[in-house]
């Protein structure tokens, strides 16, 4: 590190993002898409207008158009480059070192990162046995509260009903709802109606998932108006101009394309249920997912010796070195090919360990 580091960052643990090892590897370790987004979106790309100009850095038709989709008026909505930058701009907003943070034990690195880095006042809730988060764990604590639905990394999608529980059970505490993945089967979950009834909610989205725009950068938040106001006056202080009009226009082709984007979620909850079904006859503990991705646990090999086993096979999953989840691996779901492959890698890294094959193609 520089002479120049400021004090308060000398400790800081970096987030490692998942391995990118190049094209000859079948990345499963991301939770992106290995297929490419709207064409309408490609068409944004191949015919980029206006690039000498500064963009609207307010968002006004991005954040109409996804109003529109949650029924909302786009004070409701704020739009950051990725669900990162949103979650920045939320801690930065408000939260100050010292306030308190909980969030589950097992979920997105970020956050703990994030809360370590600044100063908060942190505390990691455990899971249940059964590796999920009980919202009620949460009632009755003093602090904010930063929490995945469905979950990451277990995939388990937590009913509104317990969201709203938690919203009402401290109106003076701040909630904030990471719905990264709730397009996979847990939209009639999604807390982004409760808004309106809940000035202590923020919602956050992400395109990188179900929209197929990981490298796209774009996210957004929806809440009360006067929270979007809050975090509205903050980036237009300190970086006004951090979506492109590019990434603007591409989301925005991105949700002109309903068909797209309805079959490509499709797809992918297809592709999920083989794979789980899959696993689970190679004798697989696989949790039930409503996400693009699946964790698993196998009886007869460890996490680390099948994801190290994988890797030599050219296919990157994710693993976690956290006691409680130390033997499972996260696999996205990717085409019903890339899955075929991965099964049949699999179940011969199980057949060398004299586990009898038992998947049929």
């Amino acid at each position: 590190m520089s002479t120049f580091l400021a004090k308060s960052f000398e400790t800081i643990v970096a987030y490692k993002p998942g391995e990118q090892l190049g094209d000859d590897y079948l990345k499963l370790n991301a939770n992106e898409s290995s297929q490419e987004p709207s064409p309408r979106v490609l068409e944004v790309l191949k015919n980029a207008q206006n690039l000498n100009y500064y963009n609207d850095p307010c968002q006004h038709k991005l954040r109409q158009k996804l109003a529109d989709l949650h029924s909302l008026d786009k004070t409701n909505v704020i739009v950051g480059t990725g669900a990162d930058d949103v979650l920045d701009l939320i801690f930065r907003t408000f939260f100050e070192r010292g306030d308190k943070l909980a969030f589950p034990k097992v979920t997105y690195p970020f956050y703990k990162g994030y809360a370590d880095t600044f100063g908060y006042d942190a505390l990691e809730v455990p899971l249940t046995k059964d590796l999920r988060v009980d919202l009620s764990d949460y009632e009755k604590l003093p602090h904010a509260v930063l929490v995945v639905n469905p979950d990451a990394p277990t995939g388990f999608l937590k009913p509104l009903s317990a969201i709203k529980k938690l919203l009402a059970s401290n109106l003076e505490r701040l909630v904030i709802v990471d719905e990264a993945y709730i397009d996979f089967g847990g939209t009639s979950q999604s807390a982004i109606p409760l808004v309106e009834e809940f000035s202590n909610l923020i919602v956050v989205r992400t395109f990188s998932k179900s929209r197929q725009l990981a490298g796209g950068r774009i996210g957004y938040a929806v809440a009360c108006k006067e929270l979007i106001k809050d975090m509205e006056d903050l980036k237009m202080t300190v970086n006004p101009f951090n979506v492109s009009l590019l990434q603007e226009e591409v989301a925005l082709a991105s949700l002109e394309d309903e068909f797209h984007f309805e079959r490509h979620v499709k797809e992918i909850i297809e592709n999920r249920d083989f794979l789980t079904s899959a696993l689970r006859i190679l004798g697989f503990k696989v949790l039930n997912s409503k996400t693009n991705f699946i964790y698993a646990s196998s009886p007869v090999i460890s996490g680390e010796e099948l994801y190290e086993k994988l890797r030599e096979h050219h296919i990157l999953v994710r693993r976690y070195d956290i006691a409680e989840v130390k033997d499972y691996v996260r696999i996205t779901i990717g085409t019903k090919q890339e899955m075929h492959r991965l099964v049949s890698e699999v179940d011969a890294i199980l057949k060398e360990k004299d586990h009898v094959k038992s998947v049929n193609f």
